[in-house]
């Protein structure tokens, strides 16, 4: 019975800890020159083949490791890196 307590702890915390090593954030991308949203703008996790696009008021909602890095692009703009945090707000340059 002591070993399985033993093995069930072990067990749960190691999953907390995996579960803990990635989160879901929330960003906006807006236009540098006006602060208007980019509608459509491709936004990735570097070095992964997770992305999304932005909706029609700019907002995108990603899950990401902990630390990652996330690229976001648009045609016609400047493509930025960021890293990834929630409530995070990219504007976009004109290239």
């Amino acid at each position: 019975m002591k070993r399985f307590l033993l093995l069930l702890s072990v067990c749960v915390l190691t999953l907390g800890h995996v579960w803990a090593q990635s989160q879901t954030i929330n960003g906006t991308v807006l236009y540098a020159s006006s602060d208007e949203p980019v509608i459509g703008a491709s936004v990735t996790v570097q070095g992964s083949s997770e992305g999304t696009i932005t909706d029609v008021n700019g907002k995108f909602s990603l899950r990401v490791k902990s630390g990652a890095t996330i690229v976001v692009s648009f045609i016609g703009m400047e493509t930025a890196e960021v890293t990834a945090k929630d409530g995070v707000v990219v504007r976009l340059r004109e290239n």
